[in-house]
């Protein structure tokens, strides 16, 4: 009987320390291979990152930032499927609301790719169609195929295929920063938005991923 119990405990401890292992970018990326050029993330780990960045208190872009320059740094790139993330996301988190979905939408979404190839872009998206969706700043306008061409850290840079109808005028998103609270209250998920030739960014909180689920 002692023994069972030993087993059951040993067994549970290394399942235990498994889960808490995924929750790293290093565990959800270990099982790629760097030498095998662009591949598809898993459902599995797609759900792992979700779980990871619920977990860290980290909003959509915060996800894209880390995430892209992790991947960068181990010399992967990685697609993730439109149809794994809105079926890890359906029911068990909420990304962020109607501020994300100006810039990343969810119910669009063919694939997105991060992470390491030389000569493309850091951060890819491709929708079924395009978009356009209302952000406080004004009206975005999403091509079916948009993004960045680097990342910070903490900076989605070189933007392209985005446009902000603010009024009369019609800008180019520049890039998307991650900033401290302009507040002072010290709250964290507040980003920058800039526009190619507009005089100021505008700073909205992003709600972070928050687990709807057990």
């Amino acid at each position: 009987m002692k023994k069972k119990l030993g087993l059951s405990l040993v067994l549970g401890l290394w399942a235990l320390n498994g889960v808490l292992s995924g929750q790293t970018l290093g565990g959800i990326f270990a099982p790629y291979d760097g030498t095998a050029g662009s591949q598809d993330l898993s459902r599995h780990s797609v759900g792992q990152l979700l779980a990871w960045a619920a977990a860290k208190g980290k909003n959509v872009f915060d996800l894209l930032d880390e995430a892209g320059l992790y991947l960068e740094r181990q010399g992967l790139r990685l697609t993730v499927r439109g149809d794994d993330l809105r079926a890890e996301a359906e029911g068990r988190y909420d990304l962020g609301g109607p501020r994300v979905d100006a810039l990343f939408p969810l119910a669009t979404l063919d694939h997105l790719t991060l992470g390491a190839a030389q000569g493309q872009p850091a951060v890819e998206v491709f929708l079924t169609q395009p978009h356009s969706g209302f952000l406080e700043l004004g009206n975005f306008s999403l091509k079916s195929h948009y993004g960045f061409r680097s990342l910070g850290p903490k900076s989605l840079d070189g933007a392209f295929g985005v446009k902000v109808r603010e009024g009369w005028w019609t800008f180019d998103l520049a890039y998307v920063a991650r900033v401290p609270d302009p507040t002072g209250k010290g709250s964290q998920n507040f980003i920058a938005i800039h526009l190619k030739d507009f005089p100021k960014p505008k700073q909205w909180w992003i709600a972070p991923i928050k687990r709807l689920t057990p």
